[in-house]
């Protein structure tokens, strides 16, 4: 004998969703402007909680990334007169981190493209060479593993600084970009001061390498 199934037991909302909510169950990414993730499978019950949240914080510019882009250009705005966002402190606390951190070992030296010996001594990079991130003379070589610690930092404070250009100038943007600006040509003396010394004589094998916070001697890779 076959029981009987409640209509009402088909029409029951499901105990569980997906949540895709800011305040918990996305992440915001700095990068493309968005909150990204699949979201949290939660209960119900806590997924109309976080909507009453998201709600309630009314997409607080404090804690949410510029949500209007200019119809006319590529520049992202935020209102006048409102605090630095988070997504401008993200940028800076990045920056910060990175600049904390070496770009070149003090045991190895860089491994350049070209010999330092036949292409002339360094000469520093204008700001539009300073943008291109590994290219011209001085290029290193992309696969090499002494020289990932760089490529990765220059080719992020490239991006950051590419980035902030597209936003409406503040003075924040403008402190951050100057910030930047200074980090990659930090950088660059240090590679400049590699390329100097792996052309000047060398006694056995080692160079001496400056990163600029102190000396240390490097095995040369030639």
């Amino acid at each position: 004998m076959f029981g009987r199934i409640s209509a009402s037991s088909n029409n029951r909302r499901p105990g569980t969703c997906i949540c895709r909510c800011r305040s918990h169950c996305t992440v915001y990414n700095v990068v493309t402007g968005l909150y990204e993730g699949r979201g949290n499978i939660v209960p119900r019950s806590t997924r109309d909680n976080h909507v009453r949240e998201d709600k309630r914080q009314n997409h607080n510019h404090r804690n949410t990334p510029p949500s209007r882009i200019d119809q006319n250009s590529d520049a992202f705005h935020y209102p006048l007169g409102e605090s630095t966002p988070t997504w401008i402190t993200l940028i800076e606390s990045e920056v910060d981190c990175r600049s904390q951190l070496p770009v070149c070992s003090a045991f190895e030296a860089f491994v350049f493209l070209r010999s330092p010996e036949l292409n002339g001594p360094y000469t520093e990079p204008c700001d539009a060479q300073l943008m291109r991130p590994n290219a011209g003379v001085y290029a290193l070589h992309p696969g090499h593993r002494m020289n990932m610690a760089f490529l990765e930092t220059e080719n992020r404070f490239c991006e950051l600084f590419s980035i902030l250009s597209t936003m409406n100038l503040t003075a924040e943007i403008q402190a951050l970009k100057d910030n930047i600006h200074n980090e990659l040509r930090r950088i660059n003396r240090q590679k400049g001061m590699q390329w100097a010394q792996q052309r000047s004589p060398q006694t056995g094998d080692m160079v001496v390498v400056n990163t600029g916070k102190l000396d240390c001697f490097c095995s040369d890779p030639y």
